[in-house]
């Protein structure tokens, strides 16, 4: 009779086959356990660095536009068009930092050097946001208008925003895909869990913006912009320690043989190029015949292959606060004893627009005095500006008659 003959710790040193996922290791590259790692245990850490990301990142660009009117001293039309800047680039550097996490660090590196930069770029902002600058020499007696900070300030001011740019680019494409690599799609429960996941996390990261509406743009407003730019310095520094505590747990996918998305986004552009002079119902019935679209498209149904389109309303969204921002900071936000912080959403203008609006003595449409400005007038331009964009896409589309669509009700 054989007897089974078994080596001392070897149980406890090698993963059971069945408690092993497929293609993630752990902090030291060795194969993980999905008893000890990932799922809820790793993704509290990541939305706990989500909800103090987005506090510090919406406690600089909610507000923006009101220090720079304030202490830098800028003219609204300037300080629409610096936020309007800054707030572009901060939407093209996750562009970067997705680049240099898949082809480069990871995810879980460059969330940790973008942490970094983040506390360093907070730190100088709340640094140019102390230094005395308005003193006697700087100001005209009686007159707020001629208070202007010294130069080296605003360029520290301006050199730690566009860091907190650069910062955040590392922050947002990762995070959230970082969290995902926790929860293994193979596993009946994690499946249903990683759904559950992207729900918390975007709850929780709306509830950091909530705070930072609520409560940090009072305290710039009202306190000091210097506790108002300190707060979310301290609060990223607390949230990089959290994730790295969470190190142990998390599960960190191995690269395989699967070609950069950088590359096969180019590829996208390549074939748009070659066929720039193809129309694109020559492309829909191309992919048809090739069997890449699901379904034969209809003669009713046309206006959906504009989905992948970005509508003209959409842009409206991503507009960073400019002039609702100040147009509130006019009115009695208060009931009672309470201020009311105003909504942050507005639609910018250009500089180059500006002398157009005024002459001749006139204030301009965009006044630094808003009591004075004509705001009314630009709601007004944009509203005719839609109003001439419909009726064009009307007359555009006069020969879709009553015959090609469906009726609802059938006799």
């Amino acid at each position: 009779m054989a007897a089974a003959v078994s080596f001392p710790g070897e149980g406890a040193n090698s993963p059971l086959l069945e408690d092993v996922v497929d293609g993630s290791v752990d902090h030291k590259g060795r194969p993980v356990r999905r008893s000890s790692s990932g799922g809820w245990r790793s993704a509290g850490f990541i939305i706990g660095v989500e909800v103090a990301e987005r506090f510090a990142y919406y406690g600089i660009s909610s507000n923006l536009i009101n220090y720079l009117t304030g202490p830098l001293g800028q003219s609204v039309a300037t300080a629409a068009e610096n936020v309007n800047a800054w707030s572009g680039t901060a939407s093209l550097s996750p562009l970067l930092g997705a680049f240099i996490a898949d082809s480069f660090i990871g995810r879980y590196c460059t969330i940790v050097v973008a942490s970094v930069i983040y506390i360093l770029a907070l730190g100088l902002l709340t640094l140019s946001a102390v230094i005395p600058s308005l003193s006697p020499s700087y100001c005209q007696a009686g007159d707020s208008n001629g208070c202007f900070p010294p130069l080296h300030q605003v360029v520290l001011f301006f050199f730690s925003l566009y860091l907190v740019a650069i910062a955040q680019g590392g922050h947002k494409p990762c995070v959230q895909a970082f969290g995902a690599d926790q929860f293994d799609g193979q596993d009946p429960w994690e499946y249903r869990a990683k759904s559950s996941f992207f729900n918390w996390w975007y709850f929780c990261m709306n509830l950091g913006i909530l705070v930072t509406l609520l409560i940090l743009n009072y305290i710039q407003d009202n306190l000091n912009w210097g506790l108002g730019f300190g707060l979310p310095c301290i609060s990223m520094a607390a949230a990089l320690v959290l994730f790295l505590l969470g190190s142990r747990t998390y599960r960190f996918r191995v690269k395989g043989d699967e070609q950069s998305p950088f590359l096969r986004l180019s590829s996208v552009f390549v074939a748009a190029y070659r066929n720039r002079k193809t129309t694109s119902l020559a492309i829909v019935n191309d992919q048809e015949c090739c069997g890449t679209l699901p379904c034969e498209s209809s003669e009713q149904f046309k206006f959906l292959n504009k989905a992948l389109l970005a509508p003209d309303g959409s842009k409206e969204d991503g507009k960073p606060p400019t002039f609702f921002t100040k147009q509130g900071l006019t009115m009695d936000r208060s009931i009672g004893h309470d201020a009311l912080q105003e909504s942050p959403r507005a639609s910018p203008c250009s500089r180059e627009s500006e002398p157009a609006m005024g002459g001749g003595g006139r204030e301009t449409w965009f006044a630094n005095n808003l009591n004075r400005a004509h705001l009314d007038y630009f709601y007004w331009l944009l509203a005719d500006e839609v109003g001439v964009v419909l009726q064009v896409h009307i007359r555009l589309h006069a020969d879709d008659n009553a015959q090609n669509l469906i009726p609802i009700f059938s006799e």
